[in-house]
């Protein structure tokens, strides 16, 4: 499972990180920049700032699943 990791700081130097879960596979910079503008002032409050992106991909190992 991939999800896009978008992290912005507050003005008290707090991280506050958001989610988004199945990501393109086509993402660049360039438009994790301009998402991130985007969110700044409308999801995120005016006053944080872009601190970091990533895609983190996860895999799930089931050992058993007993309970269906």
């Amino acid at each position: 499972m991939k999800r896009l990791a978008l992290t912005f700081r507050t003005p008290e130097g707090n991280s506050r990180t958001l989610y988004i879960p199945d990501p393109v596979d086509t993402l660049d910079a360039t438009m994790v920049h301009s998402l991130m503008d985007a969110m700044i002032g409308t999801i995120v409050p005016a006053d944080y700032q872009k601190d970091r992106a990533a895609v983190i991909d996860t895999q799930t190992q089931v050992f058993f699943d007993l309970i269906q």
